[in-house]
């Protein structure tokens, strides 16, 4: 098997985001009563009200089937290409991984392998 011929299958970056509101309010009443001399007393009485808002955001995006290699996706990939070339010398060839992505429409699973790995 070729490793510089394996590309990415998919990528993509997803986002979630959660919000919950919670919301309450609360009423208590306490009124002293007296009926005569001998009657007296208190009546108390209240009430209280709740609510929950929540509310759920997710989004993906990016791309599938990039194994295939598409001409669509070349001049994306040659652009992120050179990019990471230019933030990242070290571990990016730009002349040979863009004649890759130029020649086969794959992103070369070559640059992201760890060079130190073993068993």
């Amino acid at each position: 098997m070729d490793s510089n011929r394996t590309g990415f299958q998919s990528a993509y970056i997803y986002s979630t985001k959660r919000w919950e509101y919670q919301n309450s309010v609360q009423l208590n009443l306490h009124i002293p009563v007296q009926i005569l001399d001998q009657v007296n007393g208190y009546v108390k009485f209240g009430g209280s009200y709740r609510w929950l808002d929540r509310r759920n955001d997710e989004t993906q995006f990016g791309r599938d089937g990039l194994q295939y290699g598409q001409t669509s996706v070349n001049g994306p990939l040659t652009a992120a290409l050179k990019s990471l070339a230019a933030l990242y010398p070290d571990e990016f060839n730009w002349q040979a991984d863009s004649t890759l992505a130029r020649k086969w429409g794959q992103l070369p699973m070559t640059r992201f392998l760890d060079a130190n790995y073993t068993r």
